[in-house]
């Protein structure tokens, strides 16, 4: 750049530059500052660029921007989340448990039967050559027999609840307690030698 057109009347040619290579990223950055100082008039008011003035307000306007980015972050959880119900405690998950353990042989079954089927269809295994219809009959028999067992079992529980009722009813009247099973004359015969 070494002359402006003449179809500029008035501009002035560019100062000449250092070489970058012959002066350090610092020298160029000063030398830039003292050229805008001296063709600004306001320059002598503004603080420069070495004054600690300077350096505060850039720090303080770095600082702001850290505070405003910590202030604006996503904010963690006040709480801590609930805690979980103990299954020990909690009679909706002890009647989940119950039933659970209830149908497991159920699903056991059922799912013996249905891998029975296909050994069926596909001719292979322990189930293989026997008609699906005898099949699917068998499966129903022992699907019902289970829940035929659970039912027994069932009277059998409620039977021993209606006991231990009728035992601790009797304990808390103070007289004496019913034999849960009734004694055969046979059985109150001692024998002496």
């Amino acid at each position: 750049m070494s002359a402006v057109p003449a179809a500029f009347p008035g501009a002035r040619s560019p100062p000449a530059r250092a070489s970058r290579a012959s002066s350090p990223p610092r020298a160029r950055c000063v030398a830039r500052a003292q050229r805008a100082r001296s063709s600004d008039p306001t320059a002598s008011a503004r603080p420069s660029p070495s004054s600690p003035e300077l350096r505060l307000a850039a720090l303080g306007v770095a600082a702001g921007a850290l505070l405003g980015a910590a202030t604006h972050a996503r904010p963690a959880l006040a709480l801590a989340p609930p805690p979980t119900p103990d299954a020990s405690t909690s009679p909706y998950i002890q009647s989940l448990l119950a039933k659970t353990e209830a149908n497991r042989e159920v699903r056991a079954a059922e799912l013996a039967n249905k891998n029975c089927l296909r050994q069926s269809q596909m001719g292979v295994g322990d189930c293989a050559g026997l008609p699906e219809d005898e099949l699917r009959a068998a499966m129903a028999r022992s699907v019902e027999k289970l829940e035929a067992r659970r039912a027994r079992e069932a009277a059998e529980e409620a039977e021993l609840a209606a006991q231990v009722r009728a035992l601790d009813e009797a304990e808390a009247s103070g007289s004496e307690a019913p034999d849960a099973e009734a004694t055969t004359p046979e059985e109150d015969v001692v024998f002496a030698n």
